[in-house]
């Protein structure tokens, strides 16, 4: 039986199989695709940290800010992926990213133009979840509180806190990732996620002072929420739910003075030559990211580190 392969006899398979052969191929790249898709490691909204900069804001200092913290060591080793991002002149991107959590924190303007600020209106409308400083305090301190050994003991103070807790709630939250597979895996896993909760205690600790100090010294953005002030004034929305009044909801980065970086090499209105009526501010998905949510703490510290002598 003659099986050689001629001219003649690839050019009529070419002429008549193309279409099968097209089909094959790109069969082929698909259940590629589906393999892969299934296989990788899908990053969680805790395990990406994205710092945003507004429209007003100029994005040079984001390259300052990503070197500190990667020189640093501010995020901890979960957080796998770390960006940043310019909005344009609309709130299709931003809108965009809150929709799929892809956002930490956000440089904005706090510049008041006939009446109107911006920060303001992030921190006024129920579709941004902008945290008040004080209220990411509280939801830290019930965080580690969720891992003592007894109840009326000091949560920011790691020995407090029972390694078995820890332990667990590592296993639990990692499952499912491909990471942690082996024996092996887990117990590196579990030795960070201790590093990590001990570095997070000194971290609260230094957020309370921050909060504490900062407040007196006039370094952070202090604002009541517009549905709040119309319920203190005797407004009838009764659905509002009722928060203190003057929180803190971003650090005010024209404010900062007495460290070694200055504030506007992180962040600054475009076209200024300092931070003036730049602030910086946090945003709530603890829903989403249960133990990685406070990784924003300490990058506000790290900033109130560097350009400031409070820590």
């Amino acid at each position: 039986m003659d099986n050689r392969i001629t001219k003649k006899r690839l050019n009529d398979m070419l002429s008549y199989e193309w279409i099968l052969i097209v089909a094959i191929s790109v069969a082929i790249v698909i259940v590629w695709e589906l393999i892969f898709s299934v296989l990788s490691v899908k990053l969680t909204v805790g395990q990406q940290f994205k710092c945003l900069y507004d429209y007003e804001v100029d994005y040079a200092g984001s390259e300052k800010l990503s070197k500190d913290l990667f020189e640093q060591d501010v995020l901890s080793p979960f957080v796998i992926e770390s960006g940043r991002e310019h909005l344009v002149n609309d709130d299709e991107l931003i809108n965009a990213r809150l929709g799929t959590q892809d956002v930490d924190i956000l440089f904005t303007s706090s510049a008041e133009t006939d009446g109107y600020r911006r920060v303001n209106s992030y921190i006024d409308d129920f579709m941004y979840p902008v945290y008040s400083y004080e209220e990411l305090l509280k939801d830290a301190k019930d965080y580690l509180k969720s891992f003592l050994e007894y109840d009326d003991l000091d949560a920011t103070d790691f020995e407090n806190l029972s390694e078995k807790k820890i332990e667990e709630n590592f296993l639990i939250q990692y499952k499912k990732d491909n990471s942690y597979r082996t024996e092996s895996q887990k117990q590196e896993g579990i030795k960070l996620e201790k590093e990590r909760i001990k570095n997070l205690c000194k971290e609260v600790r230094d957020f309370e002072t921050a909060l504490e100090i900062g407040r007196e010294r006039g370094i952070f953005y202090i604002y009541t929420r517009y549905e709040q002030l119309n319920r203190l004034e005797g407004g009838y929305d009764e659905f509002v739910e009722i928060e203190a009044k003057d929180q803190a909801f971003g650090l005010d980065m024209g404010k900062l003075s007495g460290g070694e970086v200055l504030p506007h090499s992180y962040a600054k209105l475009s076209g200024q030559t300092d931070a003036t009526d730049t602030v910086l501010i946090v945003f709530n998905f603890k829903s989403y990211q249960p133990d990685l949510q406070y990784e924003s703490i300490s990058v506000i510290n790290m900033i109130i580190r560097n350009c400031t002598d409070i820590l």
